[in-house]
């Protein structure tokens, strides 16, 4: 028979890994969702459209500033951490089921059209898929 010696950690740490999983399932219920992936795919392009003229150097750095700091995994971690952090546990279930609810889905789906219709007019639906990887 095993005996933890610090229980207290081990809840801590399980009690951490619900709050993050509840933020990540927040996350992907709302529009941040699609928000995220808009920016990330608007970064991207912005990459690989910088002027040829540019030296190489800078060119890379440029590349590599954006591929660190707004590719979508590291802003969707970052935003996971951040809420999880900063929102109690009952507080995401509770979030999680209006989220979840007809209303919830309905208000997610107008928020993601709206912002995305804002800043990609050309395009009618929202994205659905991550951008490609860099």
């Amino acid at each position: 028979m095993r005996v933890c010696l610090f229980p207290r950690v081990q809840s801590t740490t399980a009690h951490t890994s619900d709050q993050a999983d509840a933020a990540r399932e927040l996350i992907h219920a709302t529009s941040l969702v699609n928000i995220l992936r808009t920016d990330a795919e608007q970064a991207s392009q912005i990459a690989d459209r910088l002027p040829e003229d540019l030296p190489k150097e800078l060119s890379s750095q440029f590349r590599s500033a954006i591929d660190q700091n707004l590719a979508y995994d590291k802003m969707e971690a970052a935003l996971i951490k951040s809420v999880a952090a900063s929102v109690d546990l009952a507080t995401l279930e509770n979030s999680l089921r209006w989220w979840a609810s007809d209303s919830g889905r309905a208000v997610a789906k107008a928020e993601s059209s709206a912002c995305f219709s804002r800043v990609v007019p050309s395009r009618a639906t929202t994205p659905t898929q991550p951008p490609r990887a860099t």
